[in-house]
């Protein structure tokens, strides 16, 4: 038998456990996951709060919890904001909130539990293409930046906002990141892109502050080979050393201290997680998306917290339309992020 979710009847609320030829499969806890929530993950339920406690009895009165929508919550609960596809990675668990199940194999975090690990949702051919997909990306919104277009994507608004005005000591470095990025195999690029990064980072890197993100890895407890988190953040952090340089050629001299760009970053994060938290609040109290506006930041400003309005809206349909299972993993996704973000 290929392993699978046990049926809702018998796993505990708060709880999920996977079966293969009808035992548990190995693993973390012998085949018990405890999936709620991904910030302060515990099999303990009396160290869940108020609100978990609440998500949990309403997940128990279901009538109806397909095990599709159980699958979404285990990916909710694998979001990592420091993954690269953020914030990216929040439209598509709306998206898979609003359609009830999985829509891609994508990984958004290091899944620490394995549960889809163990269900086969993330073979290694799918990460491996997700991380070929993630340098491309990075790369054409670099390339972007350098032509002057008008950023659109979540990454290229990252990227512009990083990076600031192009100067031509900025525009030489970006040049070098590109080659490093688009002329390499997988291996040598990271590695190439790595080494213009930290040095760009200088002595802003190496002090006390360097042990915090982004400057290094969180070192999850992920068991895949693919360490994308990691190489990604790097090249944030390279990009805000970069971009906060002036226009003289970038040296150690010349950079921001590590605790500056370590703050941008946390700005950039955070005002992304109030911007779609906000949202599907506004969704939940059954409140009119269209044209709101629950943003105005740094990182997202009025226009881009419209968008994220808007595509929550056509992700979740209008409130009265959703049914109990949709509204409850949308509880379950807003929870994800306040949580992540402290809000």
């Amino acid at each position: 038998m290929v392993a699978q979710l046990l049926d809702r009847r018998h796993v505990p609320p708060g709880l999920e456990i996977v079966i293969s030829d009808g035992e548990f499969c190995p693993g973390s806890g012998g085949g018990v996951w405890n999936l709620w929530w991904n910030v302060t993950l515990s099999d303990d339920p009396c160290r869940w709060d108020d609100e978990v406690r609440a998500l949990n009895d309403e997940c128990a009165a279901l009538d109806e919890l397909s095990d599709d929508a159980r699958l979404v919550r285990a990916h909710m609960a694998e979001f990592c904001r420091y993954w690269p596809p953020f914030p990216g990675s929040i439209d598509l668990l709306v998206a898979e909130a609003g359609a009830g199940r999985m829509l891609r194999g994508a990984q958004l975090g290091c899944e620490g539990r394995g549960l889809l690990d163990a269900l086969g949702l993330h073979p290694d051919e799918v990460l491996a293409c997700q991380s070929a997909e993630v340098y491309a990306a990075y790369d054409a919104a670099l390339l972007g930046w350098l032509e002057g277009e008008r950023p659109l994507s979540s990454l290229e608004v990252k990227i512009a906002g990083f990076m600031g005005q192009p100067t031509a000591a900025k525009v030489d470095w970006v040049h070098r990141l590109h080659q490093a990025l688009a002329f390499g195999d997988g291996p040598q690029a990271e590695a190439s892109a790595e080494a213009l990064c930290a040095k760009a980072c200088g002595r802003a890197s190496s002090g006390a502050a360097a042990h915090r993100l982004p400057f290094r890895c969180l070192q999850c407890p992920g068991r895949r080979p693919h360490k994308l988190c990691c190489h990604t953040m790097r090249l944030d952090a390279g990009l805000l050393a970069a971009g906060a340089g002036s226009q003289e050629p970038l040296d150690d001299q010349d950079l921001p201290s590590c605790d500056v760009i370590a703050a941008k970053l946390q700005t950039y994060t955070r005002e992304h997680l109030t911007c779609y938290a906000s949202a599907l609040e506004a969704w939940l109290a059954g409140q009119n998306l269209d044209g709101l506006c629950t943003m105005s930041g740094e990182y997202v400003p009025r226009a881009k917290g419209v968008a994220v309005t808007t595509r929550v809206a056509q992700h979740l349909g209008p409130l009265e339309s959703a049914g109990p299972q949709q509204r409850w993993l949308v509880r379950c996704l807003l929870k994800t992020l306040r949580g992540n973000g402290n809000l």
